[in-house]
């Protein structure tokens, strides 16, 4: 049983440890919304990059990660607002959130800044997840 434990475990930390190196691949090339053409797998609806942002942003929730476990896993932020600057209210407001936002907000393009999901880190970790959508 433990043997089957620690196995699932690693396949599990193996897993995200490969989305989140599809992520950071993907963050380097401009679809439709960063200017470049229409890419199915960077610019859809449920394509391959908002699938990999969807499984980081359920991981780094579960785990509340903290700021260097999550900039190893997703790189630096696209957007960084602190909690004294003007925008962060509406930022706050304009977000669909999983847990209780507090401290700085950390913004990661999904399709330019079009659609962004966005980790809250309070004391150095992350307390909440939310998600920016046009919903076009």
């Amino acid at each position: 049983m433990l043997f089957w434990f620690m196995t699932t475990a690693s396949c599990l930390a193996a897993d995200i440890t490969d989305t989140a190196a599809d992520f950071r691949a993907m963050r380097q090339r401009h679809g439709h919304f960063d200017g470049g053409p229409w890419q199915p797998a960077l610019d859809q609806w449920q394509g391959k990059k908002h699938q990999a942002m969807q499984k980081l942003a359920r991981h780094v929730w579960q785990q509340r990660l903290g700021t260097a476990q999550v900039r190893q896993l997703m790189g630096e932020p696209d957007e960084l607002i602190r909690p004294d600057m003007p925008m962060y209210s509406a930022q706050i407001q304009h977000s669909n959130w999983q847990g209780q936002p507090a401290g700085e907000l950390w913004l990661y393009n999904w399709r330019g800044k079009h659609d962004r999901l966005v980790l809250a880190m309070g004391q150095g970790r992350v307390v909440a997840t939310g998600w920016q959508n046009a919903w076009e």
